[in-house]
C-alpha cells in the first residue's frame, strides 16, 4: 500500500498533527472490494515543548487509581458446532448496563479482558449475545472468586430456529444473482472503470461508473465503487447516496458499511480541522455506527476493524480503539498503516516505549515510505520527552 504525506492540519492546543495517506487495496474479487477512497488516519501527537508535559489532557502527575487493576480471563463453551473462525464478542457490564470492558474470543473460545478496576459495592456481569444461542448475562462474583484469578466460563445454550414461514418474496434473487440481467454496456463501462481505478485514473473512472449505473441502477457493484470514488473527490452526499443504494440492494454486504464509515470518518476529520468540535463527534458516532455493523457482518473484515478502530479513537474511546486496532493487526499483519494509529494512541496515553516499538516496526518494514521522515522526526521528539521524564524522576 502506498503512503503519501497528506495535509498538515493546525495546531491544536500545542499537538504537532501528522496526516497520512494510504491508497487503499483493491480486492480481486468484487465482492470483497474495498473502497477506492483514500484513508486519512490522523495522527494528532501531543509532543508539546511547553513547560507543563501533559498528552491528551493527562497530566504526568496523575494519581494512580487507589483500587487495583484486575485481569479477566476466561472461555466461552457452547453446546453446538462453532465454525473454526468465529469470533464472539463478551461484555463486562455495570448493573446499570454501562460498558466497562470486552473481549474477543480466538479461536479456541478463550479471551481476556484489558485491567479493569472494579469498584467496591457495585455489581458487575458478564454478558455474551450469540446468533442462534440464548443471550448470557451473569453475575461476575457469581461466576468466580475474582481474587482467585479462576477463568470465567460462558456456557452458551443453543435454541431452535422455528421454520420460517413461507414469504411471497422468497422468489426474489439475491442482487449478485442478477448479474446476468446487467447489460453488456453497463458492464463494460464498469470493467473499464476498474482498470483505470487499477491504474490510478480515480478521476476518469467516475464517468464510467455514473454510466454502468445509469444503464443498470440496480448495478450494486458500481454503486459501491461510485460511492468510493465520490469520497475520493469529497462528494460526500453523493457518495452517501450511491452507498445507501448499493445497501439497500444487499443489506448483507459489508463493502459499503466500510465505504459508510469511511466517508463520515472522513467528514469528521474535515469538521475537526474547522474547529467544529460537536459536528466532527456526530459524524464519529456515525461511522462508528456503520463500522460497528460491518464488523459483526464479517467478524473476519480486517479493514473494517481498522477504520473502526480509528473512528473510536477519533471520538476519544481509546480502549476500544485499540482493541479493533489490535485486531485489525491480527487479522492482516501487512496493514502497517494500523500502526500508525496505534503510535498515536500510545503517545497519548503515554506508553512511549510501546509507540517506539510500533514506530520501529513501521520504519523497517517500510523503509523506503515517505512517512519516514515526519515519524523520524517523532521518535526524536517522543525520546526527548523520556529524556526529560526521566531527568524529572531523579
Amino acid at each position: 500500500m502506498d503512503v503519501s504525506n497528506g495535509p498538515v492540519p493546525g495546531q491544536e492546543n500545542g499537538l504537532r498533527a501528522i496526516e497520512t495517506l494510504t491508497s487503499p487495496r483493491l480486492d480481486a474479487n468484487l465482492e470483497r472490494m474495498r473502497h477506492p477512497a483514500t484513508w486519512a488516519a490522523s495522527l494528532a501527537l501531543a509532543l508539546s515543548s511547553t513547560s507543563v508535559a501533559q498528552v491528551g489532557g493527562v497530566d504526568e502527575e496523575a494519581p494512580e487509581p487507589i483500587q487495583p487493576q484486575i485481569r479477566l480471563t476466561g472461555r466461552v463453551i457452547a453446546d453446538s458446532t462453532l465454525q473454526p473462525d468465529e469470533i464472539i464478542e463478551v461484555r463486562l457490564e455495570g448493573s446499570g448496563g454501562d460498558r466497562i470492558g470486552f473481549a474477543y474470543t480466538e479461536t479456541s473460545g478463550a479471551f481476556q479482558f484489558r485491567p479493569v478496576v472494579l469498584e467496591p459495592g457495585r455489581f458487575y456481569y458478564v454478558v455474551v449475545e450469540y446468533e442462534g444461542h440464548r443471550p448470557f448475562r451473569e453475575r461476575l462474583d457469581h461466576m468466580t472468586d475474582i481474587r482467585s484469578g479462576a477463568p470465567l466460563i460462558v456456557f452458551l445454550e443453543g435454541v431452535e430456529s422455528p421454520a420460517p414461514a413461507p414469504d411471497p418474496l422468497d422468489d426474489v434473487v439475491d442482487v449478485r444473482q442478477l448479474e446476468a440481467a446487467i447489460p453488456a454496456e453497463a458492464r463494460a463501462e464498469y470493467d473499464r472503470a476498474m482498470e483505470e481505478i487499477g491504474q490510478g485514473l480515480y478521476l476518469s473512472a467516475i464517468p464510467r461508473l455514473e454510466r454502468a449505473v445509469e444503464l443498470a441502477p440496480d448495478f450494486y457493484e458500481a454503486l459501491n465503487s461510485l460511492g468510493g470514488q465520490y469520497v475520493r473527490v469529497h462528494r460526500y452526499r453523493d457518495a452517501q447516496a450511491a452507498l445507501e443504494k448499493a445497501l439497500e440492494l444487499s443489506p448483507a454486504s459489508t463493502p459499503p458499511l466500510v465505504n459508510l464509515g469511511f466517508l463520515h470518518y472522513q467528514e469528521g476529520q474535515a469538521l475537526t480541522e474547522d474547529g467544529d468540535a460537536d459536528g466532527a463527534r456526530a459524524r464519529f458516532d456515525r461511522a462508528v455506527d456503520a463500522l460497528d455493523r460491518a464488523v459483526r457482518n464479517d467478524p473476519t473484515d480486517a479493514t473494517a476493524h481498522h477504520y473502526l478502530g480509528a473512528a473510536l479513537y477519533a471520538r476519544g474511546d481509546a480502549d476500544r480503539a485499540e482493541a479493533m486496532l489490535d485486531l485489525a493487526l491480527e487479522l492482516d499483519p501487512a496493514d502497517d498503516e494500523v500502526r500508525l494509529v496505534l503510535i498515536n494512541l500510545y503517545a497519548r496515553q503515554e506508553r512511549f516505549d510501546e509507540a517506539l516499538a510500533e514506530a520501529a516496526s513501521y520504519l523497517e518494514r517500510r523503509p523506503d515510505s515517505p512517512m519516514r521522515p515526519p515519524l523520524e522526526r517523532l521518535v526524536e521528539q517522543i525520546r526527548g520527552r523520556i529524556d526529560r521524564r526521566d531527568r524529572r524522576d531523579d
